[in-house]
């Protein structure tokens, strides 16, 4: 695998590790909304440490506040998922209308994930062309 290719695997990771470990939490006998937030929750770690390493390595004020503007978006969304786990777990309303939430706050986060982890990777490619301080 060649250097470009390995990059955009790396700049997946967030979302390769939504995946994973979704699959595994699949062979436990959870709620569907207890795989969801744990997924969730590795997911957003996964992309918090990866900003966390960009903001250490290259320090500029307009790319860090986009970055912190993205990361406070997908703690807000991992929020919401977690407080719709509330409605799986006492099972407040029928299970159509709680999937249908659930799904639909997990497609907006993968929606802004994307667009973060694309935002990242921009920033990363525009670090690696010029000699960072």
């Amino acid at each position: 695998m060649d250097k470009q290719q390995n990059n955009k695997l790396m700049d997946m990771l967030p979302v390769l590790t939504f995946i994973f470990s979704f699959f595994i939490f699949e062979l436990f006998d959870w709620m569907a909304a207890t795989k969801f937030i744990l997924a969730v929750l590795i997911s957003v770690v996964t992309f918090f440490i990866m900003v966390s390493d960009f903001k250490e390595e290259y320090k500029n004020p307009e790319q860090l506040k986009k970055l912190n503007y993205f990361v406070g978006l997908l703690t807000f969304l991992f929020v919401l998922i977690f407080l719709n786990g509330f409605l799986h777990w006492n099972r407040m309303i029928p299970m159509h209308q709680r999937m249908g939430i659930l799904l639909g706050l997990v497609l907006i986060y993968f929606i802004i994930l994307f667009r973060a982890v694309r935002l990242l990777a921009n920033y990363k490619s525009l670090a690696e062309e010029k000699p960072h301080s």
